[in-house]
């Protein structure tokens, strides 16, 4: 993985660990950040930087990592759905606009 790019990990319920101790590289730097969260996702979801407004997330001061809460993954999920199903509509009426 190129550095730089932090690796997601999601926090499911009843997971624990350490206090503020990075999952990935165990350095005891997590810092709690608000705000909106940004993700470039993968070139085959269309529509840019996806944003989450007013996220709570944990982030490592050491390598970067990002641990998102189920807020945040599903408010990405849901993103990443309308996007893939304007695309297939989009498709699909382009698709029709030449078979005829």
């Amino acid at each position: 993985m190129p550095r730089g790019v932090p690796l997601v990990v999601r926090i499911r319920a009843g997971r624990t660990m350490k206090k503020q101790e990075c999952p990935i590289c165990g350095a005891m730097e997590l810092v709690t950040r608000y705000g909106a969260f940004k993700f470039n996702p993968p070139s085959n979801i269309p529509g840019g930087m996806m944003v989450v407004s007013g996220a709570e997330w944990e982030e490592c001061r050491a390598c970067g990592e990002q641990i998102l809460d189920d807020k945040i993954d599903k408010a990405l999920e849901k993103i990443k759905e309308e996007r893939l199903s304007s695309a297939r509509k989009e498709k699909e009426k382009q698709a029709t606009s030449t078979d005829a």
